[in-house]
């Protein structure tokens, strides 16, 4: 098989150094990879090597638990640029730390559109990650020390859909005490939770929030408030795939009160869903 150069060659050692001495036998690049693929594997070895330069990392050998089927996969992406960055970066970030050389993420990507990448990436900034390490350093001297980052996570996603639970409630009540009712009271109501809903609560948010209370009733007679994400609805079919694959976790809370019911859905990164945004943002995320 005759390699484009000198594009080929260089990432054809990258993976030789991938894969430690098994690298030799390259009857394996012959047999087990047609050429059409081998030319999609190149690009993203290409970018791999060029990252792993970039930041100057040591080129480590890559367990073939991962790297096989890294290779399988990866090579059936066609033209997606976003995606090809993404596959790169979870490989030098693999080569650089064994952590990172999950086949779970591999699973993952390759079931992904780029649509679905860059939906959960949003609902995950890399301000969100600065804000998680800032917690660690200020709960350290409350959890023990055998505290997985797992169990942080979801601590701390806990802690968001309580904080987002509890603002539901004030502002239920806070229309409560307005008195206001009939259709001016429902256009409050919908104004106020319309802006809670919009906030943006640290790798939390808001799906939706559903309001109930006597005596309020548009021009239609519907007596519910209901006021939607509009982040999350423009882009609905993408979270609906990650949260089919475990990546963000959704949660319903029926929140009674004296005068009025609250039903709200909120969104929250789930363990796997943090730590594959992180290894594929490589060392540059």
């Amino acid at each position: 098989m005759t390699l484009p150069e000198p594009i080929g060659q260089a990432a054809l050692a990258f993976f030789q150094k991938l894969l430690g001495p098994v690298g030799e036998a390259g009857e394996f690049l012959t047999d087990k990879i047609r050429f059409y693929r081998w030319q999609s594997s190149l690009r993203t070895l290409k970018r791999a090597r060029e990252i792993a330069l970039e930041h100057k990392l040591t080129i480590n050998e890559v367990p073939l638990k991962f790297l096989i089927p890294f290779m399988e996969k990866s090579s059936l992406e066609e033209d997606s640029d976003e995606l090809i960055e993404r596959w790169a970066q979870l490989l030098a970030g693999a080569s650089e730390n064994k952590d990172n050389a999950k086949t779970i993420f591999i699973d993952v990507l390759s079931v992904l559109s780029s649509a679905d990448v860059k939906t959960l990436e949003e609902f995950l900034p890399r301000s969100w990650y600065d804000t998680l390490e800032q917690k660690k350093i200020e709960y350290a001297e409350f959890l023990p020390a055998e505290y997985s980052e797992a169990e942080f996570l979801t601590t701390v996603a806990a802690s968001n859909r309580d904080q987002l639970t509890r603002d539901a409630i004030d502002v239920a009540k806070n229309i409560i005490k307005s008195g206001q009712r009939g259709h001016s009271g429902f256009q409050y109501a919908e104004s106020e939770f319309d802006k809670l809903v919009k906030t943006v609560a640290g790798g939390s948010e808001y799906e939706s929030i559903a309001f109930n209370a006597e005596g309020l009733t548009n021009e239609d007679g519907d007596q519910s408030v209901y006021v939607t994400n509009p982040r999350v609805y423009r882009k609905l079919a993408s979270y609906e795939v990650l949260i089919a694959r475990g990546l963000i976790g959704r949660q319903a809370f029926h929140l009674l009160l004296q005068e009025a019911n609250v039903n709200v859905v909120i969104l929250s990164p789930t363990p796997l869903g943090y730590s594959f945004v992180r290894a594929c943002r490589g060392p540059s995320g």
